[in-house]
């Protein structure tokens, strides 16, 4: 930035002022010390061509209101950091630069009255004594830069603070993320309104049903299914969670003389163990109810030598794993209670 401003400075430089010539070099010392550019205008009397209008915009760059501009005894002057040389013209014309370095002078018409001080061509600026008696002194510019430091470290660590807390708010939506990507996962595995229990002999179990291409015996009542399929939908409707399972039960009575039906239960048991109910499907409204009546038939009872079929419906979380149907028969004694298992997959 700063090459980039004296590369500024010398280029403007090439103002129609260089036709002026030195005749003599009588000093003014009342220039010497630091001055603040108070005001900048452009001065062109009229329409403004291009290379005068790029004159104007780098010379407002470098005498930028506010800023210090240093007259050091002994011929140099600081433009906002940058340091070049300058000369008396005349007691009242002033040249910023030195053509024997190479660079393009610039040449001001200067008025000087106390503190203030007015440099003039297609450009007017203004200044104001930054030091001495008349104007700012050195400790109030002190001052003002000490300031100035202290809000620039303050800015400096208010950014570093709002750095961190934006670090801080993305790993927490990070973990939010991974939460809710855990939630939705167990939401999947276990439906709320179906999860019973876990059983801890389920190995046992699995190892011991039957398939599902047989016929399993429960308390004089003989159990087949048919039909039976794995879905993420019944009848077009899917369920809030989870997949479907469906399917026939067949059961015929081949001993009793009336099977009160409402002792036998059917349960979906994975292989983690849990337990889920039957579910209920509404013909009318195409919504899914809690389970509710776990009973393996809505008939009451079963008379001798008498079969009957029924749809069932469970929904469970995943119907990619081993499933079991569970038929209970409920005595009124709990030690002749009887249960057995047909594999679902």
């Amino acid at each position: 930035m700063r090459k980039n401003l004296k590369i500024i400075l010398l280029f403007i430089i090439l103002v129609a002022t260089m036709n002026f010539t030195a005749c003599s070099k009588k000093a003014r010392n009342e220039i010497i010390g630091k001055w603040e550019v108070v005001s900048f205008k452009s001065d062109t009397g009229g329409a403004q061509d291009m290379l005068t209008q790029l004159q104007t915009m780098a010379g407002k760059m470098i005498f930028t209101e506010g800023s210090i501009v240093e007259f050091i005894d002994g011929g140099k002057v600081s433009l906002r950091n940058i340091v070049t040389e300058y000369s008396w013209v005349t007691e009242e014309k002033i040249q910023i630069g030195n053509e024997n370095s190479g660079d393009a002078p610039l040449i001001f018409d200067v008025s000087i009255n106390d503190d203030t001080m007015v440099f003039k061509n297609e450009m007017v600026i203004t200044f104001k004594k930054a030091d001495g008696k008349s104007g700012k002194d050195d400790k109030e510019v002190s001052g003002n830069n000490e300031r100035y430091d202290e809000l620039q470290m303050q800015i400096d660590s208010l950014s570093r603070e709002r750095d961190e807390l934006m670090n801080q708010k993305s790993e927490l939506e990070k973990k939010v993320q991974a939460l809710e990507s855990e939630l939705q996962k167990y939401q999947e595995v276990v439906h709320k309104r179906e999860f019973i229990t876990q059983d801890s002999q389920i190995e046992e179990k699995f190892a011991t049903a039957y398939s599902i291409e047989e016929t399993a015996t429960v308390k004089e009542l003989e159990i087949s299914l048919s039909n039976v399929t794995f879905s993420d939908n019944y009848k077009g409707v899917i369920p809030e969670f989870g997949k479907i399972v469906a399917g026939t039960i067949n059961i015929k009575n081949i001993g009793l003389d009336s099977a009160v039906l409402g002792r036998y239960t059917m349960y979906v048991v994975d292989k983690e163990g849990h337990k889920f109910k039957k579910s209920v499907f509404n013909n009318y409204t195409y919504e899914f109810y809690e389970p509710g009546n776990t009973t393996i038939s809505e008939q009451n009872e079963l008379k001798p030598v008498f079969s009957i079929s029924e749809e069932f419906m469970f929904i469970v979380p995943d119907t990619d794993t081993e499933l079991l149907l569970e038929i209970v028969y409920n005595d009124i004694y709990p030690d002749k209670n009887e249960v057995k298992y047909i594999r679902l997959r």
